[in-house]
């Protein structure tokens, strides 16, 4: 985690003197490299995190996932207009100057609190991996997070040619309209996380999958439903937010519940280590399909039918989890005495 952070901090403050380097293949080359390293550094830092934050708390693993996914939901909110703000003010080398210093500023009191902890080394076998992804609920929550992230990312490249090609928004106000979902996400995902931990996780990822599903549904919406209507595209933002947050957080510590009870004899901190860094893989590969499909999508057919297209995606992830849940208790329930 540690590594990662510093990875993260040298490459933004290198990417800030990309500016005095020649146009041409050498800008190419560098800003390239800067950027996988600054992918590989994320990686580490986020696996860490995922690793540290179930040993800390074990008992309230959703609602500290919860709570992780509010900062980074407003690290994402808060960026551009610090990003903006800054170059505005110094150009562009002084927002990446600026993000990399504090990413290096993070590294002493996070190797402080690394200290106190008493997590050790420990050695991952792969036959724990290999035995888990026989699991086909667990592959099956796995492939959750990638859905959830593919949709959460599927509007970026289409959503903002629409809302001004349909109803004539400028970019304020399509920067508006685009927050609703990551907005809501971000409020309810502490909320949803504590409710898990509560009540179990599963319940709560299914209903999040079909809300899911009737937000791509409406946010076009389908021809089939009724015309574009602005009030209802807004709605259906919300609406897609309201649904992620229980469809994607408490997946984490169903994963980790599943290792655990498949796995009683294996460490904790190695089933967490396995655990984070799949939902790491998972995530990554998400925010790479969701763009790309998006605007694949599009290409072949409008913007409506490439929503319900999705949302179908997500209704049958959600039938699918509910069915491989009920066959899995029925089986468990034979098992018991």
């Amino acid at each position: 985690m540690i590594f990662g952070f510093l990875l993260v901090g040298v490459a933004f403050i290198l990417l800030g003197f990309l500016q005095d380097l020649p146009d041409g293949w050498l800008f190419i080359v560098a800003a390239t490299v800067l950027r996988m390293t600054e992918g590989i550094g994320s990686s580490l830092a986020f696996t860490g995190m995922y690793t540290l934050l179930p040993v800390l708390f074990p008992s309230r693993v959703g609602l500290v996932m919860g709570v992780f996914e509010v900062g980074s939901g407003l690290g994402f909110a808060v960026g551009p207009p610090i990003g903006g703000l800054l170059y505005t003010v110094g150009g562009f080398m002084l927002p990446f100057v600026s993000v990399g210093a504090t990413v290096l500023l993070i590294i002493p009191p996070t190797f402080l609190l690394y200290k106190k902890t008493s997590c050790q080394p420990k050695v991952i076998s792969f036959g724990v991996i290999r035995r888990l992804s026989g699991n086909f609920v667990f592959v099956l929550l796995l492939i959750s997070q990638v859905i959830c992230l593919t949709a959460l990312g599927f509007l970026n490249p289409t959503f903002q040619p629409f809302l001004h090609k349909q109803f004539g928004l400028d970019e304020l106000q399509v920067g508006l309209v685009f927050i609703c979902a990551p907005a809501m996400y971000m409020i309810l995902a502490a909320i949803f996380g504590a409710l898990a931990d509560k009540f179990g996780p599963r319940g709560f990822i299914v209903s999040g999958f079909l809300i899911s599903g009737v937000s791509f549904f409406l946010i076009g919406p389908a021809t089939f439903i009724t015309t574009p209507r602005l009030w209802l595209t807004i709605v259906a933002s919300l609406l897609m937010g309201v649904g992620l947050a229980p469809a994607f957080i408490p997946s984490y510590s169903d994963l980790l519940k599943i290792a655990k009870t498949q796995h009683p004899e294996v460490n904790t901190e190695v089933l967490t280590g396995v655990v984070s860094g799949l939902t790491s893989a998972t995530l990554s590969l998400g925010e790479f399909i969701g763009p790309l499909l998006g605007a694949s999508l599009t290409q072949f057919t409008d913007f409506q039918t490439s929503t319900v297209l999705l949302g179908q995606v997500l209704w049958a992830q959600a039938f699918l989890l509910l069915g491989a849940t009920l066959i899995d208790r029925f089986h468990n329930h034979k098992q018991s005495p």
